[in-house]
């Protein structure tokens, strides 16, 4: 992540004397891994969601099916169920 120290010097050296500031291979091979490192943590992100999203309808039938099988029961064991 870019710091503000960083922006601070960018800011600094552009401005200063009327300077124009290049950026080196070093620059965007920074910047790149960077970006690798972000694009890794939402690949990471966006995998976890998936998951998530793929099991909510099975543990929403599942719990669906307790339910009715809770509700066809509880008549027979004398409690009272409500939903």
């Amino acid at each position: 992540m870019v710091t503000q120290e960083e922006i601070d010097k960018i800011i600094a050296g552009t401005i200063e004397l009327g300077k124009t500031v290049f950026a080196t291979k070093g620059d965007f091979n920074r910047l790149n891994e960077k970006f690798d490192l972000f694009f890794n943590s939402l690949e990471g992100i966006s995998k976890q969601l998936k998951a998530i999203n793929d099991e909510f309808p099975i543990l929403s039938y599942r719990i669906d099916k307790h339910d009715k099988w809770i509700i066809k029961v509880a008549p027979n064991i004398g409690v009272t169920y409500e939903t």
